[in-house]
């Protein structure tokens, strides 16, 4: 069954908008007020592009003006922004970033965008949570991602092994197989980047229960037996070869070289390998990543459209941002998967190598922590993580620092 949730107060009144320093309203634009600008980034911009074309034709009269962004600037070219008051009228974020803009206010309050063309219910729900504070919707998810398993079926078959693991224990077992058979490490881990080792930090967190618990201090509380837990699970396989001592050299992309290199059996990674995996030659298979005792509980993030209450053109952001949420549209824009579920029925996503990424991010995917302090953590996490994949501390000695580190820097939004 997929993951719904009902946000309170859909049908709320808008919360009033902030005066600009010309003594404007939000609403108002300086210039046209058929024109509003859009900053983007640059991995979708032909088909960003196609649909801003569609909606200019369907709206006469409007233009969408499309800036640029780059992975490696946007995040402090939007805080710098959305700081200065001086903003463009939409903004592709990153979902984990979303609450921390709100809690500062400033993103408009979308919660009553979501009406009977675009209901919350047909949103993963971990997604909407991401972009909510105080029962309130700050963004309109649009792309949402999580790992699943990756193996080379015929690899599996020459080692004699008929089914994907299920749990952590066979996943072991299968490595070993691997290695006892086939002569290589079973699988490899990206510990050779601090924030591909968070990802797989948190996804084996919230697989071992963990959970991130807000005090009445404003501050955030990590499970530290849960923490412990996914860090020992690290351990396993380094001493035995299952898992190749390439790791700790290796990114995401790194590591999908090993399996397309026939390095190693299986691994971890996103639905968007699946592409050069198969102009490598592989007959891939998947499966949902597993944990202790079924499927992982995976960390998710994606990406959304934010309004910044300083915005100008309010009402036709709000019309271009709807457009470019349709279930058809969120297909034709991501990447990898839609945020709203309906969109994933769209046929692009029929392939039987995409269900398991489907299944796990809508019934076993939790969002990145939004809290402020998170991404302070990442070094922390990732020394911790090396430290005892490395055999250099136990797993209760390296989870310390995490654990007095979330206690300092981990703060609700």
């Amino acid at each position: 069954m997929n993951k719904r949730i009902k946000i309170s107060g859909l049908v709320a009144a808008a919360a009033a908008l902030a005066l600009v320093a010309t003594g404007c309203s939000a609403t108002d634009s300086p210039g046209d007020s058929s024109s509003i600008t859009w900053w983007s980034p640059n991995w979708d911009e032909a088909k960003g592009k196609e649909l801003v074309a569609a909606f200019e034709k369907e709206n006469p009269g409007t233009k969408v003006n499309i800036v640029t962004t780059t992975n490696d600037t946007m995040a402090n070219k939007i805080k710098t922004t959305l700081d200065s008051g001086s903003t463009p009228d939409v903004m592709t974020e990153l979902v984990s970033r979303v609450s921390l803009y709100a809690s500062k206010d400033q993103l408009t309050d979308v919660t009553d965008w979501y009406d009977s063309s675009m209901p919350v219910d047909d949103f993963n729900s971990e997604a909407i949570a991401a972009v909510s504070n105080k029962d309130k919707v700050y963004a309109v998810p649009w792309r949402w991602d999580a790992s699943s398993l990756i193996y080379n079926k015929d690899m599996f078959a020459e080692a004699g092994i008929t089914e994907a693991p299920t749990t952590w224990a066979e996943l072991q077992a299968d490595a070993k197989i691997v290695k006892d058979k086939l002569g290589i490490p079973g699988f490899a881990w990206p510990f050779g980047s601090d924030s591909n080792t968070q990802t797989r930090w948190l996804t084996a967190y919230y697989s071992n229960g963990g959970t991130f618990t807000e005090k009445s201090d404003g501050s955030v509380e990590l499970n530290a037996a849960a923490s412990e837990a996914a860090l020992a699970s690290f351990a396993d396989g380094f001493k035995d070869g299952i898992v190749s001592q390439a790791s700790f050299e290796s990114d995401n992309t790194a590591v999908q070289q090993l399996f397309i290199n026939k390095q190693i059996a299986f691994y971890s990674d996103g639905a968007y390998a699946l592409a050069p995996i198969e102009k490598g030659g592989i007959n891939a298979g998947t499966a949902m990543w597993p944990g202790p005792d079924g499927p992982g509980t995976v960390g998710t993030n994606g990406w959304a459209y934010i309004v910044p209450k300083a915005a100008k053109n309010q009402e036709l952001a709000k019309k271009f941002v709807q457009f470019m949420s349709t279930p058809d549209h969120q297909a034709e824009m991501t990447l990898t998967f839609p945020a709203r579920l309906s969109a994933a029925e769209n046929e692009k996503f029929s392939d039987p190598l995409l269900a398991p990424f489907l299944e796990q991010q809508n019934e076993h995917g939790k969002a990145v922590p939004p809290y402020s302090g998170y991404a302070q953590m990442t070094q922390t996490i990732y020394s911790s993580v090396q430290a005892v994949a490395l055999g250099q501390q136990s797993a209760k000695d390296a989870n310390q620092a995490i654990i007095d580190q979330a206690a300092n820097v981990l703060k609700a939004n």
